[in-house]
Parts: structure tokens; C-alpha cells; sequence
């Protein structure tokens, strides 16, 4: 009985919300989101399917950025949300071929900001962490 409550917690704990924005990224790109709740996301990508610096073998930061990018936005997980700042650093370069996690929490501003604290990791060693600033934007505001 006991491990059947402990189960359905665990089932719970990683439920998985609808995506409501960047719909076909996860196919387009092999993200997989592990976890999406209110005001929080987890994506892996796998390293070997990222693109690598011919000369090094090291993972293209582009790729990672683009990654932690989308997580931040999937954790806001609203539709017309428009990255408007970033401040991020980049904390070690990656060649390994693991697993990469990002985690994803936001902080509502009275602005109608949401910043979101992206945090990077490959075999739970820190390699990336950001602040994403996120605002909603309607027709009237995108430059056409």
C-alpha cells in the first residue's frame, strides 16, 4: 500500500501540464520536457544531438542558449511572450555526451514582467545559469 501512495506521488510531482506556446520546438528541435507546472519547466536535450565546434568537438553555445531560451518561455507557458532581456553566463564549455537539464522558475514583477532563472546542468554539475525577462506583447506592439 505504501509504495503504491509513494507512486502516485512521484506520477504527480512530474505531471506534465499543456504546452501552450512554441508547440512544434520539441520535435523541431528534440527538446523533451520532463516537468511543466505552473511557473516552472524542465527540458532535456541530449548533447550528442546538438551541434558541436568542428575544432573542438565542444557544444555550440547558440545551441544552449536556444535551449534555455525555450525553457524559460515554457515555464511563463503563455502565448505572445517575447524575450526582451537576457542576462546569462555561460560557466563551463560542454564535450560531454550526456543528458543536458534545464530548469526553469519564474518570478512575476509588478510590471507585468516575468523574469525567469534558468539554470543549466549536465550530471548535476552547473554549466549555464541565466535571467530571462519576459513581457506580453499584443499585435500592436511587434514591429511589422
Amino acid at each position: 500500500m505504501e509504495e503504491a501512495v509513494l507512486d502516485r506521488e512521484i506520477e504527480e510531482i512530474t505531471e506534465i501540464q499543456k504546452l501552450n506556446t512554441h508547440t512544434n520546438i520539441l520535435t523541431n528541435n528534440a527538446y523533451k520536457l520532463l516537468a511543466l507546472s505552473p511557473n516552472h519547466a524542465t527540458i532535456m536535450i541530449e548533447s550528442d544531438k546538438c551541434e558541436r565546434v568542428k575544432e573542438s568537438a565542444l557544444i555550440y553555445d547558440g545551441a544552449i542558449f536556444s535551449a534555455a531560451t525555450f525553457a524559460a518561455t515554457a515555464a511563463v507557458n503563455e502565448k505572445n511572450m517575447f524575450i526582451i532581456g537576457v542576462n546569462i553566463d555561460f560557466l563551463n564549455p560542454i564535450k560531454e555526451n550526456s543528458d543536458i537539464i534545464f530548469d526553469a522558475d519564474v518570478h512575476i514583477t509588478s510590471s507585468g514582467k516575468k523574469i525567469v532563472t534558468v539554470v543549466g546542468k549536465i550530471n548535476d554539475i552547473e554549466f549555464m545559469r541565466g535571467e530571462f525577462i519576459l513581457l506580453k506583447l499584443d499585435e500592436k506592439s511587434l514591429i511589422k
